[in-house]
């Protein structure tokens, strides 16, 4: 938790607060997400007016598999974020133009800063990755990576084979 107090009764116009979050491991959806280096945080707090307001930014990389070829790349995101804090007991002084804007609530003067990281982070994070758009992935005949040149299956054959259990969904569709 990261105490506002002092800034709110400092004469101050912004506060910049560093510091590295090491995110935890994921596991979405069976694949897993692996956070090897601690994210590096820039939080910079600052009044406008009666209002304050946090910008965010946070460099970080992650570990995840290809969704095609199953190989662990690395990528590298950051994101810059900015929101306005409100006391709880304020919400409802709320405009419409402050539900409009991203709004963090805040209580006791203290903002779990490490949280608003990690949720930002995961919300940056792709539902799948490729390690290359041209990546043919694993062949579903031999198992071998097909950009390896291990792979000597007919891509024509794999194709047009069909599952017999689903030969009859093919009459289907020749109507």
């Amino acid at each position: 938790m990261f105490q506002l107090s002092l800034f709110f009764k400092s004469d101050q116009r912004s506060l910049k607060h560093q510091f590295q979050y090491q995110l935890p491991d994921q596991d979405y959806y069976g694949d897993p997400i692996i956070f090897g280096e601690p994210a590096e945080v820039q939080a910079k707090f600052f009044k406008v007016q009666e209002k304050i307001f946090l910008d965010l930014e946070v460099n970080f990389s992650f570990e995840m598999k290809c969704a095609r070829c199953l190989e662990l790349i690395r990528q590298e995101k950051s994101v810059n974020k900015s929101f306005q804090l409100i006391a709880e007991n304020q919400q409802q002084d709320l405009t419409e133009q402050d539900h409009e804007e991203d709004v963090i609530h805040y209580e006791k003067d203290q903002i779990d800063l490490e949280g608003i990281v990690h949720e930002q982070v995961l919300l940056e994070i792709p539902i799948k990755v490729v390690c290359d758009e041209n990546c043919n992935g694993i062949c579903s005949q031999c198992g071998n990576l097909r950009d390896d040149g291990n792979c000597n299956c007919d891509e024509a054959a794999t194709e047009e084979e069909t599952d017999p259990r689903l030969a009859k969904l093919k009459d289907w569709y020749q109507e």
